[in-house]
């Protein structure tokens, strides 16, 4: 998943980039017209960048389908499982629903613990700077973006 930004601190190897909205986004009347960024994105990465600088970054689509499934499907076999824990238990229909609910809930417990611990790690390790377009326009290619 390709991305671009502005770089707007460099700290060492971190990075704070102010990314533009996608295509798709750009297109919806929702949001101002002036707005053209859809927020802030902190990362690490090796290059030689600056702030100010208008770089491209890929995501692995791999990482992202991964989180994905973590984000919207986990919550939801959550809420069925605990439907389903508490119907083999016997609980009558509103403990049941109840009892999904809680279990959702705890999904998304275990989602924050999780990005605390491993979120940034992960995606560290998975996105690759593509493209740095300096002050005077010079493109400078880095390895494994297309």
């Amino acid at each position: 998943m390709l991305n671009k930004g502005i770089v707007q601190e460099v700290d060492g190897k971190n990075l704070k980039i102010l990314v533009y909205k996608d295509s798709a986004c750009s297109h919806c009347s929702s949001c101002s017209e002036g707005n053209r960024f859809q927020g802030e994105f902190e990362f690490q990465a090796e290059g030689n960048v600056k702030k100010g600088d208008s770089i491209s970054f890929e995501i692995e689509d791999k990482v992202v389908l991964n989180l994905a499934f973590l984000v919207y499907i986990l919550p939801v076999i959550f809420l069925f499982f605990g439907y389903i824990l508490s119907s083999k238990l016997g609980l009558s229909e509103g403990k049941r629903i109840l009892s999904s609910f809680v279990s959702m809930f705890f999904s998304f417990v275990l989602l924050f613990f999780y990005d605390k611990s491993k979120g940034k790690q992960i995606l560290n390790k998975k996105i690759k700077i593509c493209k740095i377009n300096e002050d005077d326009d010079e493109d400078i290619k880095e390895g494994g973006c297309s």
